[in-house]
């Protein structure tokens, strides 16, 4: 199952990146809202294969008591997922698929 991982990741990959022109292409403005569901979708499948995975919710609660560990999520999750993220879709308003890979 592995090697069939590892084959469907980088054309998946490259799919996302000429849907994601498509998308600037047809709604140039939509990067807010493309970001925001990319991340979505990422955090609810984690979130739904830990739960089958493990049979449970993940327990945030130690996070959660540690400040240190609460910015570490939020630079991780903001800062250099986000507006990774975001920056991309912007990019692509100016560059195409082909051009980005």
């Amino acid at each position: 199952i592995g090697d069939v991982f590892s084959l469907a990741q980088p054309i998946c990959f490259g799919m996302g990146y000429v849907r994601l022109e498509q998308i600037m292409a047809d709604s140039p403005k939509d990067a807010m809202g493309v970001t925001a569901t990319k991340l979505s979708m990422v955090a609810l499948a984690a979130w739904a294969y830990y739960a089958l995975t493990v049979g449970q919710l993940p327990d945030f609660g130690p996070v959660i008591a540690a400040p240190e560990a609460v910015s570490g999520v939020l630079w991780t999750g903001l800062v250099t997922t986000a507006f990774a993220l975001l920056v991309e879709s912007v990019a692509f308003r100016y560059v195409d698929a082909t051009s980005a890979s």
